[in-house]
């Protein structure tokens, strides 16, 4: 009797340090393969940079400004910032479906409307304001309701620490201007949709230069740009391991685009007199989507366009978030 409850505390221990053993060498893996990436990537900028201070690589240019805007999403998918290529089979169309539910032309125009027009900026700006206003009774009971509700996506557990984050004032989080998480991932979809071929270049070069004001005015250099770009990334992932592991990674490449000589914060102007753009190739890409209005009419042409101008307008902020139905 004794002998087999030793035999099976043994084979229970082999199995469990067995487990144990094989979670931790997955854990390892997953680290060194992590740093490996990340090395690779920032070198990659790195020498970029030199290579542009040298003369090896043509300097940035004043065309260039609005897609410096995307850099750090350049960095990571390893392209020039400023020169998104067409990538025959690009892997950009698989991950574009995965995140973004883009798989056409039509999904991709969606998205940037959106980015353009609403993206998270609001919601974040409303929680701000709300969080940061309420009474310390009134608190603790959302709280209490927020955690009594069904949480299987995990937003509920977000909204707790986005709160608490707010409530705080981590990292001075109420002065955040989220507009700068919105309009870079705006540049990046655009670059996205040069290499999966969802867009003409001549396109892209005019859709990236729709915001280029509304950014030179909210913000005021690029160091300021990226500070609150990082915070706004930062607030979004949250409590989310897929996005905050990353981190990190994106506060080394902006360390590099400010720091280094090559880099675009120390080759381009900040308030570089920058060419107004003209909407309205923009505008007509969205209304081929057939977008309506509540009463369920058909947004035309000046209504798009007054939706895009408005938000430009204020901040990058439209009036009232748009309420529109496909």
């Amino acid at each position: 009797m004794f002998s087999d409850l030793f035999s099976d505390w043994r084979w229970y221990h082999y199995t469990l340090v067995t487990i144990v053993s094989i979670i931790l060498f997955i854990i390892f893996a997953v680290i060194i393969m992590k740093s490996i990436v990340e090395k690779k990537i920032l070198n990659n900028l790195r020498n970029e940079y030199q290579s542009r201070a040298s003369g090896k690589l043509p300097k940035f240019e004043s065309k260039d400004w609005a897609y410096i805007l995307g850099t750090p999403y350049a960095a990571v998918e390893e392209y020039p910032c400023n020169d998104p290529i067409i990538v025959p089979g690009s892997k950009d169309a698989g991950s574009l479906q995965t995140a973004w539910g883009i798989n056409d032309r039509e999904s991709l125009i969606a998205q940037l409307f959106h980015l353009l027009t609403n993206g998270h900026r609001h919601k974040f700006r409303q929680e701000v304001y709300f969080f940061s206003g309420v009474s310390g009774s009134d608190y603790e009971q959302i709280k209490k309701d927020i955690q009594k509700e069904d949480d299987e996506d995990g937003e509920a557990k977000e909204l707790l620490w986005r709160a608490e984050v707010v409530r705080k004032n981590l990292n001075n989080i109420q002065t955040v201007n989220f507009l700068a998480w919105d309009y870079v991932r705006y540049i990046k979809l655009i670059c996205n949709g040069i290499s999966t071929e969802y867009l003409s270049r001549e396109e892209a070069d005019n859709f990236v230069q729709i915001i280029t004001h509304t950014i030179q005015r909210e913000y005021k250099s690029w160091e300021e740009f990226w500070h609150h770009f990082l915070l706004g990334r930062w607030y979004w992932s949250s409590t989310d391991m897929r996005w905050t592991i990353t981190q990190d990674l994106y506060g080394k490449i902006v360390t590099l685009i400010n720091k280094e000589p090559g880099g675009p914060s120390n080759t381009l102007n900040w308030n570089a007199n920058l060419s107004e753009a003209n909407i309205d190739p923009f505008v007509n890409a969205v209304l081929t989507l057939g977008y309506e209005d509540e009463e369920g009419e058909k947004l035309g042409e000046d209504e798009i366009k007054n939706m895009i101008q408005s938000t430009l307008d204020n901040g990058g902020y439209f009036p009232e978030p748009a309420e529109i139905q496909e």
